[in-house]
């Protein structure tokens, strides 16, 4: 198979820095993106009702001795709100503990990083750390507005911010030759 011409010819390297920022976008897409996510967010909205509804019940009729009628309307509002308002809060909740990790003990390393493209597939160094990567070892090309992830792993890919000079051929690239090494 041919390698497309999009980046021009290989090898070819993009330069680019990455900071916690990149790796905290990185976590929360991945986050996002996996299926047991929302099987967590839904789980948690079910639980959550249920047990707002059953407090409404207790303080309604055992503690304030409100009608049923009143209880019931409690019940209803109490795990109502907790069905809205929980998706955006325990995403708010994930999105606070990543930034905090990104700031205290850091998620990846930072700095200048080089991306090289050649016939095998990409490697990627970034201070003293090199990640190499063969064409077959890509499980799938991701994107969000600013960012570029290149997946080796469920939670493990090569961050590429599109702000880098070649970023999108890169991706292009990656996502024709994903899997068909």
């Amino acid at each position: 198979m041919s390698m497309p011409d999009s980046l021009g010819p290989l090898p070819q390297r993009i330069d680019y820095h990455l900071s916690a920022e990149d790796y905290v976008a990185f976590n929360l897409h991945a986050a996002r993106t996996m299926p047991e996510y929302e099987r967590q967010i839904a789980q948690a909205r079910l639980w959550g009702a249920v047990l707002m509804a059953g407090l409404a019940v207790v303080f309604g009729l055992v503690l304030f001795d409100a009608g049923v009628v009143a209880t019931g309307v409690l019940a209803v509002l109490g795990a109502g709100g907790w069905w809205l308002f929980s998706p955006w809060s325990l995403r708010r909740s994930i999105r606070r503990s990543v930034e905090r990790i990104g700031r205290t003990s850091g998620l990846g390393v930072v700095g200048p990083a080089t991306l090289l493209v050649d016939e095998v597939g990409m490697r990627e160094d970034c201070g003293a750390v090199t990640h190499s990567v063969p064409w077959s070892a890509i499980v799938r090309v991701e994107e969000t507005a600013e960012h570029g992830f290149i997946f080796v792993a469920p939670m493990a890919a090569l961050l590429v911010p599109k702000r880098a000079a070649g970023a999108g051929a890169v991706l292009v690239l990656a996502r024709e030759r994903a899997g068909n090494g």
